[in-house]
């Protein structure tokens, strides 16, 4: 199984993210798929790997879609985002997941890399987030969820 898309080291502490199934056709059966996460200490990132009979189950990084537009964070951005991350609530479960979310992109932030802003369309208006550039590649990207109105 090939390795971290960076510098194949292997990744550890793999855990269970998400597990679900596909929907179901007239043409295909609902399948089950699994996402993973795991870090890889050589280049102190995260990545993602899906397993399902449409993905290939390798490692990952976060990507940025053609259509979003792209800036570079200020940093009045970066220091509301990490004010946002730290008063987020913990009054859920999933309130506390996201909260863990935020700091874990901070925490792989380096002196070195970029912080991107990032602004797409969606159904509803516009959805912001943020990535982290570190050389050709985005290590990183974090949205507040609380964007999509659910």
């Amino acid at each position: 199984m090939k390795g971290c898309p960076i510098c194949q080291t292997e990744p550890v502490n793999e855990k269970l993210l998400i597990r679900a199934r596909t929907f179901a056709t007239a043409e295909n059966p609902a399948h089950p798929i699994w996402t993973f996460e795991a870090f890889c200490p050589n280049c102190e990132l995260f990545v993602k790997k899906t397993i399902g009979p449409e993905w290939e189950g390798i490692w990952e990084l976060p990507e940025i879609p053609a259509s979003a537009m792209i800036t570079a964070a200020t940093l009045e951005d970066l220091e509301k985002l990490e004010s946002e991350i730290d008063e987020y609530p913990t009054n859920t479960n999933l309130n506390k997941l996201e909260k863990q979310r935020g700091e874990q992109f901070l925490s792989v932030l380096k002196e070195s890399d970029k912080v991107l802003k990032i602004t797409e369309k969606i159904a509803s208006g516009q959805f912001v987030s943020f990535a982290i550039k570190r050389g050709e590649f985005v290590v990183a990207r974090y949205f507040d969820i609380r964007q999509l109105d659910i």
